[in-house]
């Protein structure tokens, strides 16, 4: 029997922790790497490139001006969870586009306004974990990966690292 994979869009890339959450991702035997992610202007990241032991993977990267449409598709094409290393003026925009979805999500962020954050999750139907990124650590991101999609049915709901790790 085969266990279904949890499917996750890297937002950040191409820069550095991002690039290197979503190459830890493509090694983990339950995840695989969504082939696109949201950025500022179109182009493409490319992951593993520089590690001969994987393959490269080539992820589009979809400009603001389409990130409603590439939410729709990643709903319709069964993404279960995103990881944004977005910039913090950038975080708000983006929690707000992810709860309007429906898509849950790992917010590693730097943002002054976590509150607003909580309240839109909180008015939500998803669930989200939040880590600071001057704390996050590749394994705590894969960490938290399995622990939102191990409470999938949970809605509303706000998640610490506190809680991913003791929980």
């Amino acid at each position: 029997m085969s266990t279904r994979k949890i499917v996750v869009m890297v937002v950040g890339l191409p820069g550095k922790m991002a690039t290197l959450v979503a190459e830890a991702i493509m090694r983990q035997s339950d995840m695989t790497l969504w082939s696109r992610a949201l950025a500022e202007e179109r182009g493409t990241a490319l992951i593993g490139a520089g590690d001969p032991t994987m393959p490269t993977k080539v992820v589009e990267l979809v400009p603001s001006y389409l990130h409603e449409d590439a939410l729709r598709r990643a709903v319709a094409d069964g993404v279960d969870l995103i990881v944004d290393f977005a910039l913090p003026q950038s975080v708000n925009r983006n929690v707000d586009l992810y709860c309007a979805a429906g898509i849950r999500f790992v917010m590693v962020a730097a943002g002054d306004d976590l509150d607003k954050l909580d309240k839109s999750i909180a008015a939500s139907e998803i669930s989200a974990v939040t880590i600071t990124n001057t704390v996050a650590t590749i394994d705590d991101v894969l960490r938290a990966i399995r622990f939102l999609f191990g409470h999938r049915q949970e809605r509303g709901k706000g998640f610490s690292i506190v809680d991913v790790l003791h929980g």
